[in-house]
Parts: structure tokens; C-alpha cells; sequence
């Protein structure tokens, strides 16, 4: 996360900085990034750099989170004036950011993140880990889900365990759409199985609803969720 210092410069110089960013992430992968290039197109001091940044895993998170708050932002606002089934909500928003990641500002940083990004930083993040750093980051929507049910099919999902898997599997789901896309997968395809999915999740989730039964796709992901859990020799 950048310092109390950068969040402290004013808007214009700020904003200047994050498209410097942007621009940086979405042009080379995080291993061919470069910090003088940053600096340069942000009109900033190197010095500077790193009095906002611990490095550049620092500053490539706070890009990526530039991007995820953007789209996340639209998500839960269409979830919060949406009573109607989350699942749906879901779907719709899902497919309305498929329609437009052609012409995203973020389609290449998203792009570079899925095809190579992601597994070097989450390299380096179980690096941390071992030395006593923070793990895996929770979503603005699976925050979001702190305060609210998922809806299926009018009815609240008042279990806390299920809320939880559910939601994560629908994010990650969702960004599984975005990144098969950009990766050259048709949308037609894409969102048809993404349809699939939440109709096998609406079944499930509304036997739970209705009677207290968890369903055979939320008991699996918990049990993936906590084999994934236990530390590898």
C-alpha cells in the first residue's frame, strides 16, 4: 500500500503519479517494469518514487487495485439498488464489463496481470508470508458482503460460511469471464458457462435457504477452501 505521504500530494500530482503507473504496468510485465520510466512520465524525483512506494510490487498492487476499485466500484452499486437475486446481479454486471473490456483503460493491465503478473506476485507474497508479511488481500466485494446477504431467488442467505464461499466463488468467477476474454476466448462462450454456473449455485444455495441443508457446491468449496489451508511439505 503506497505511504500516508502519497495519499497525502495533491489530486493533480497524485492522479499524474497513477497514470505514470497505469501506463508502466499496462505497456511491460512487473519483471520488465521499470522504476526510471515511472519516474520520468510522473515528472518525479527516483527519490520520490520510494518515499511513496516500498517498491515496485508496492506500486503495481496499488495500479491493480486502481483498476479492481473501478470495476468492483460499479458492482456494488448495482448490487446495493438491486433487491432482486445477487446471482443475477452478477451476471448482468458481468456481462456488461465483457461487452466493454475491449475499450477498457484497463484491458492490457488486466490483460499482462492474468497471463503473467499474477503468479510472480503471489510468489512474492508467500515469500512475505514466511517472513511474517500480510497474506492474500480480501475484495471490496467480499467486504461489501460483511453487511449484506446474498439473495436467491428473493430469499436472504443468512449463513455466514456460505455467504463467504459463495461470494468468492461469484468474484472469482466473474474475473474468470474477464480474463478468458481478454485472453481471445469468444464472450458468447464464456458468459454461456458463466450462466451454467450460477444456475448449479442457485440450486444449491436455494436448498439452503430454504431448509437449512448445505448444498454440495458450498461443502466442496469449503473443503478446497481449508485443504488449501494446510501447509505443503
Amino acid at each position: 500500500m503506497p505511504t500516508q505521504t502519497f495519499f497525502g500530494l495533491g489530486a493533480v500530482k497524485r492522479n499524474r503519479i497513477e497514470q505514470a503507473l497505469l501506463h508502466e504496468f499496462s505497456s511491460h510485465p512487473l519483471c520488465e517494469a521499470q522504476v526510471g520510466r515511472i519516474v520520468r512520465d510522473a515528472s518525479i524525483a527516483r527519490g520520490a518514487f520510494y518515499v511513496y512506494f516500498d517498491d515496485l510490487d508496492d506500486a503495481y498492487r496499488h495500479a491493480l487495485a486502481i483498476a479492481l476499485r473501478d470495476i468492483h466500484g460499479g458492482l456494488i452499486d448495482a448490487l446495493e439498488n438491486s433487491p432482486g437475486d445477487t446471482l443475477d446481479v452478477f451476471y448482468q454486471y458481468t456481462f456488461a464489463v465483457v461487452r466493454q473490456m475491449a475499450s477498457s483503460p484497463y484491458a492490457d493491465l488486466l490483460r499482462l496481470h492474468w497471463q503473467i503478473n499474477e503468479d510472480q506476485l503471489q510468489g512474492h507474497e508467500k515469500s512475505a508470508d514466511l517472513r511474517g508479511g500480510v497474506g492474500t488481500r480480501r475484495s471490496e466485494v467480499e467486504r461489501f458482503f460483511d453487511d449484506h446477504s446474498l439473495i436467491v431467488a428473493g430469499q436472504p442467505l443468512h449463513d455466514g460460511d456460505a455467504n463467504v464461499v459463495a461470494v468468492r466463488m461469484l468474484t472469482q468467477a466473474s474475473h474468470c469471464c474477464v480474463r478468458d476474454v481478454l485472453a481471445g476466448r469468444p464472450a458468447g462462450s464464456v458468459m454461456a458457462d458463466f450462466a451454467t454456473l450460477l444456475r448449479i449455485m442457485r440450486d444449491g444455495l436455494r436448498c439452503r435457504t430454504e431448509n437449512g441443508t448445505e448444498s454440495s457446491i458450498v461443502g466442496k468449496a469449503k473443503m478446497k477452501e481449508a485443504a488449501d489451508r494446510v501447509p505443503r511439505t
